[in-house]
């Protein structure tokens, strides 16, 4: 990858000789966009296409009311001089007057050998040419921002690439133009770019990022597509819950993404709702682990993040049993309802929960004395006809 200066010899661009310490520089703030977020295309004057182009995410222009040409926009909506076009246009020269104002560290070169940059701000000094694949290196943080400053224009060569490596977001890349921009045909871009004039895309050009001009946006056939940030829910975490006990209300919330957002799970879990703004609640139906993932969309409809939860629904610490009784507490001698002597006597033990069983009756009183034996392990029944009055002293577990 090489930027070429139009003016010839002495192109002053920001490149690190030593790659270690460019990726290891402090990544810089990323400014606002506001309003401006959830447009992949804005024009100030006019927005064009000579060929069928497509935008995902709201399309907009203001303070002209031109858009002409075949787009089809998808996920969004067409704004033509209105107040929301009127506002994301001042957020987005409100975010372009930010990144003027953002210090740049500069080293005059002649060429650049193709070593991934890492998070930072790069000032170009005159017109700039983009010619291979620019690779830009988070080193595995989602938090990285590259901002690159060009004091008039920019162009890429055609075929000409972007990259975002290592965990990095295309979301987190900002390209302040002092004049215009022009993508050669074929080129593979990405970030938000950020234009005091023209936006101009040659024919295959496609873009993942946001296109905001002051001037006229032209297309020639291209996709642009809104591109996402590092979109993350909170908590980290969730307590654990009791079978047929009530379960919340806990909310669960985002952040990285344009509000508000719709949260859907993955899969449903019994007796448990998520609603659309982030609240669980509901009477768990069945013990055991459980593991859902919970989805987060953002206002756009195209950008997502999620968590994946475990919880952990465990049995009720009572004992239930029939014929009714006032249940112990654990390990406490319990007294069950009398029974009488050669009539069949019934009762169950268990907990309410759903989860396989494995019953044992243990004697535990004086030697001699019959205790029952027909304690179906699986359900907990005992089934069972004394042969004599007395009393029957035993111990029955779950294990």
């Amino acid at each position: 990858m090489r930027f070429h200066s139009r003016a010839g010899l002495g192109l002053c661009f920001l490149a690190i000789a030593e790659a270690p310490t460019l990726l290891a520089g402090q990544s810089p703030a990323p400014p606002s966009l506001a309003s401006a977020d959830s447009f992949a295309v804005l024009g100030g004057s006019s927005v064009t296409s000579t060929g069928p182009s497509v935008v995902t995410g709201n399309l907009g222009v203001s303070p002209g009311t031109t858009i002409s040409g075949s787009i089809a926009v998808k996920v969004g909506v067409a704004y033509r001089n209105d107040s929301v076009a009127r506002q994301a246009q001042r957020d987005a020269t409100s975010a372009y007057n930010d990144l003027a104002g953002r210090t740049c560290t500069t080293v005059s070169s002649t060429g650049f050998d193709g070593s991934p940059l890492g998070p930072g701000v790069y000032c170009f000094s005159s017109s700039a040419q983009l010619s291979g694949t620019l690779i830009l290196d988070a080193a595995n943080d989602p938090n990285a921002v590259w901002i690159f400053k060009f004091a008039t224009t920019l162009s890429t060569a055609a075929g000409s690439s972007v990259r975002v490596i290592n965990s990095g977001y295309e979301n987190n890349v900002f390209w302040h133009i002092g004049d215009s921009i022009t993508l050669g045909a074929g080129t593979t871009f990405l970030g938000n770019v950020l234009a005091h004039n023209d936006i101009t895309l040659h024919s295959g050009a496609n873009v993942s990022g946001r296109l905001l001009a002051q001037g006229v946006v032209s297309l020639a056939g291209n996709n642009v597509s809104l591109c996402c940030g590092h979109i993350t829910l909170s908590p980290e975490t969730l307590p654990n819950g009791v079978q047929g006990t009530p379960f919340g209300p806990f909310t669960i919330t985002a952040g990285g993404g344009l509000e508000p957002y719709v949260f859907t799970p993955s899969s449903p879990f019994p007796g448990i709702t998520l609603s659309p703004g982030g609240v669980l609640s509901g009477t768990p139906t069945t013990a055991g682990p459980v593991t859902f993932t919970i989805i987060a969309t953002d206002s756009t409809h195209v950008c997502s993040g999620s968590r994946t939860y475990t919880i952990d629904i465990v049995c009720p610490e009572t004992t239930a049993i029939s014929p009714s009784a006032t249940p112990p507490a654990p390990s406490v001698p319990f007294v069950l309802p009398p029974a009488t002597a050669c009539i069949p006597y019934t009762l169950k033990f268990g907990d309410g929960c759903t989860l396989p069983h494995n019953f044992v009756l243990t004697p535990t009183g004086p030697a001699g004395g019959p205790v029952p034996s027909e304690l179906n392990p699986t359900t907990g029944v005992l089934q069972w006809t004394p042969k004599k009055s007395g009393a029957y002293t035993f111990t029955v577990s779950d294990g």
